[in-house]
């Protein structure tokens, strides 16, 4: 008989004499590819809606006056408050015959603040926005868009892996 003289490694168990030949090996590779999957659709929507909005608004309203008075004076009168009435003197000075001078209170300008509150009524418009998710699975056809939503004019589409 001849002896057996293997290529491979021997392995040696117990007292006799076997051998283990190695017929195939498995090796594992591990990447990635990108598949098309789900598509997402994002697109805003802004709506408009009118608003009626009432605001009170105060403002003052100047009254102005003039009240004739004819008399004669010795000294200018000061400026002088009756209640809400600023008084304002008007001086002449006039000659006499005589010649003497006389300061004559020729008018009062009485001035009056009224303080006016009214409601103002004005129609303003408000918009709010809204974003319109639409998914798509693999293999489908993007349908049409809806006929109630105005999408604006930026339009987001990913892919999902």
């Amino acid at each position: 008989m001849t002896d057996f003289v293997p290529t491979a490694p021997l392995n040696v168990l117990g007292a006799t004499r076997e051998a283990v030949l190695q017929l195939h090996a498995e090796e594992a590779v591990i990447g990635t590819r990108r598949l098309q999957g789900h598509t997402v659709r994002v697109a805003t929507v802004t709506h408009a809606r009118e608003r009626v909005v009432e605001v009170p608004l105060t403002r003052e309203v100047i009254e102005v006056e003039r009240v004739a008075v004819g008399q004669v004076v010795e000294l200018a009168p000061p400026i002088r408050y009756e209640g809400d009435v600023t008084i304002l003197p008007v001086l002449e000075e006039v000659e006499v015959v005589v010649i003497e001078r006389r300061l004559v209170l020729k008018e009062e300008i009485h001035v009056r603040r009224r303080r006016v509150t009214e409601t103002h009524r004005e129609t303003i418009s408000l918009r709010d926005q809204t974003a319109v998710v639409t998914r798509f699975f693999a293999g489908e056809a993007d349908p049409a868009p809806s006929v109630n939503a105005i999408p604006s004019d930026t339009e987001l589409s990913t892919k999902e892996s």
